[in-house]
Parts: structure tokens; C-alpha cells; sequence
């Protein structure tokens, strides 16, 4: 039997710039209905003030606090959102840049501290985090720049635990010198997870697409196995012990990371700590932070560690950019490609994370 297909129009081409009015339409129709048009306005310019200077390396630093004219850095690195290893994981469509919610990028925090290993002024570093995790290579990429640059530099780097440290953001903490953890905050989630693999069972409708005997969706593939993940077929006893075995592999990895950094053995990693998140007293009695403390203290603590006291300024990487400027950057982008491709449902779906919740939620 000639296997069944289903052919599926492709949407029509849009022009450039009806999406940029459209886009435009919509924004300032939002900031119009929540009585924030004026401060929408305002954010359309980059008067922020922020000073910015370029390092002996060539990076550009921008302000963040501190004394404004030392000559000692303390960089400030932001985990704050779920991690993806590169901004190729992430499409660029102009909507979604300005209105869903963004991800790190591993190994563009790993590049950047290692061309920030050789700038001398830099005196530590401070990861900021507030994270579920993401996913393994994007999460394991900047604990490798972390150890590149404790190697190299010789410096103090901490971790600043700010409301969660879960999974891979855990993963990247585990790696410094030192964890300070704010009261009411959250680590821990040392485990893997991988999915959603959905199944259709008896499919009816697809897309509020209906038809009399339903519809049918086939896949032409060669090899066994090829067509896992097909949601119109469930998944085999033997494709989950595969997966299984994949998981329990990374797991392993994840508490040997864990075990050699935070000197706890695997044991009570598995039978003690085992995949649960914590609040920063029973984090600290499991040894998964060093410190209850703020970023006050934090900061304190490094900066007398670096040996500068309190003559200091913290900086993060990059310049402040614009709404305005963001935007028209990413339409400029936008219209000079031939072609894209479609915006991904879930960034975080189907591979191997260390992640805290479900990867449908971001």
C-alpha cells in the first residue's frame, strides 16, 4: 500500500515592511491600553546613562555600580533566564523578540569569559542567578568557561544565588569558588529530564482541522527507530530504555560535576539530596551553598578576596540597548534574509536538560 501524505500549504510571504507595521501597530496599541505610552515613548530612546568603556582585551563594559572611577572591575554574569547553548536555538522573528521572553546562551557566556581572562582589571567575577536550567551542552558550556577562567586568572569567581539556582543554573554555580544564596531562595534540582514526547491516540482532529474518518499522518523513514517522537505512534518499550540509559548516563555526570565541586559525596547526592529543590537553610545543611547571605556581602566578600576592598566597581558585559534600537536592529536583520524558518513552539522540547519544571513553560 502507497503510504498516505498529507500536503500542507505553506503560508503566504509577507513583506518586510507590513510585518514592521504591523509590529509597530501592535506595540504601541499595548502601551496605549496599559496607560504606559509616554514611558514606552521614553524607552524608545537609549538615555540611560549607563557609562561604558572598552577594555585592555577590547570588550565593552558597561556601569552597573560601585565607584565609578576605580580602576578595578568586578564583572557581573546574569543567569537569569532559561539557558539554551546558542542563539541559533532561538529564532530571531521580530514579534518574538520584542514580546516573548528570552533565554542565555552558554557558549556565549563561555566565549565571553574567556576573552575576559586576560584583561587585568577584571579583579572576579559574580554570577547573578535566577534560573530553572536549560539544557545540558548550553549549561555545561559555561561551567567550562567558569574553570577556564578560575585556571587561567587565578581570580575568585562566586555564585549569587538570587531566587533559584535549579538544575543547569546549578550546574554553572557548582563550578566557582563560592555560593551565597539569598533567604528564600532556591537550589538545587540536581537531575535530567528530557520530552515532552506526546501521543495521539486515536486521532480525530489536528489543528481544528476535522474530517469524516479522521486524519492521518505517516512518516517514509529508514532505519528502526527513526520516526521517534511521532505523535500518531506511541513510543516502545525499547526506544524508553534507550532514552532511559541516555538519562541515567548524563545523571551520572551531573552528580560526579556536583560531587568533585561541592565536595559531597554521590551517595547523599542520590539518597539525600536526590532531584529536590531547597530553600537556603536546608541547601546550606546539605552543603549545596556555602553562605545565607546578600549581594551586599557577596560583593564585600569578593572584593576582599581580589584583595581591592572596597575600591571597586561592578561592570557586565555589553552596552545598553535600546527598545527603539533592538527593534529596527532586529527588523534591518529580518528583511535582509531570503527566507526563515518558523518560530519554534519550544525551544527547550526533546533533548537532554538539566532543567526545573516543565520545558512546555518556557
Amino acid at each position: 500500500m502507497s503510504p498516505e501524505v498529507v500536503y500542507v500549504q505553506a503560508p503566504a510571504k509577507k513583506s518586510g515592511w507590513r510585518t514592521f507595521w504591523l509590529t509597530l501597530t501592535v506595540f504601541f496599541l499595548i502601551c496605549g491600553v496599559c496607560g504606559v505610552l509616554p514611558i514606552a515613548l521614553l524607552l524608545l530612546t537609549d538615555s540611560s546613562g549607563n557609562i561604558t568603556e572598552k577594555g585592555a582585551d577590547g570588550v565593552t563594559y558597561t556601569y552597573v555600580m560601585g565607584n565609578k572611577e576605580s580602576e578595578n572591575k568586578i564583572l557581573a554574569v546574569y543567569i537569569d533566564q532559561p539557558i539554551l547553548t546558542s542563539s541559533q536555538d532561538y529564532s530571531d522573528d521580530i514579534v518574538s523578540s520584542l514580546l516573548v521572553g528570552q533565554y542565555v546562551f552558554g557558549y556565549r557566556i563561555k566565549d565571553q569569559l574567556m576573552e575576559t581572562a586576560s584583561d587585568s582589571t577584571i579583579k572576579g567575577i559574580v554570577f547573578f542567578i535566577n534560573s530553572p536550567g536549560g539544557t545540558v551542552v548550553g549549561s555545561r558550556a559555561i561551567a567550562e568557561g567558569i574553570s577556564y577562567y578560575r585556571e587561567h586568572t587565578k581570580k575568585p569567581v562566586y555564585a549569587y544565588v538570587e531566587d533559584m539556582a535549579a538544575s543547569g543554573a546549578y550546574w554553572a554555580a557548582a563550578a566557582t569558588d563560592k555560593i551565597y544564596a539569598e533567604q528564600g531562595s532556591l537550589t538545587g534540582s540536581i537531575g535530567v529530564l528530557m520530552g515532552p514526547f506526546e501521543y495521539y491516540d486515536k486521532l480525530v482532529t489536528l489543528g481544528g482541522v476535522g474530517t469524516e474518518n479522521g486524519i492521518s499522518i505517516s512518516y517514509i523513514t529508514g532505519g528502526k527507530y527513526k520516526d521517534l517522537g511521532n505523535p500518531t505512534k506511541k513510543i516502545s518499550e525499547e526506544e524508553l530504555a534507550v532514552l532511559q540509559k541516555g538519562i541515567d548516563n548524563e545523571y551520572t555526570v551531573f552528580i560526579d560535576h556536583v560531587a568533585k565541586n561541592r565536595k559531597i559525596s554521590t551517595t547523599s547526592i542520590r539518597d539525600e539530596v536526590r532531584a529536590l529543590i531547597y530553600g537556603a537553610a536546608e541547601a546550606k545543611r546539605l552543603g549545596l551553598i556555602d553562605v545565607i547571605g546578600s549581594r551586599e556581602e557577596v560583593l564585600a566578600d569578593i572584593s576582599n578576596v581580589a584583595g581591592v576592598s572596597s575600591d571597586y566597581k561592578v561592570v557586565k558585559i555589553g552596552t545598553h540597548t535600546s527598545l527603539f534600537g533592538g527593534f529596527f536592529a532586529s527588523f534591518n536583520k529580518k528583511t535582509t534574509q531570503t527566507a526563515t524558518a518558523p518560530a519554534r513552539v519550544c525551544a527547550l522540547c526533546e533533548k537532554y536538560l538539566y532543567l526545573f519544571g516543565n520545558p512546555l513553560d518556557y
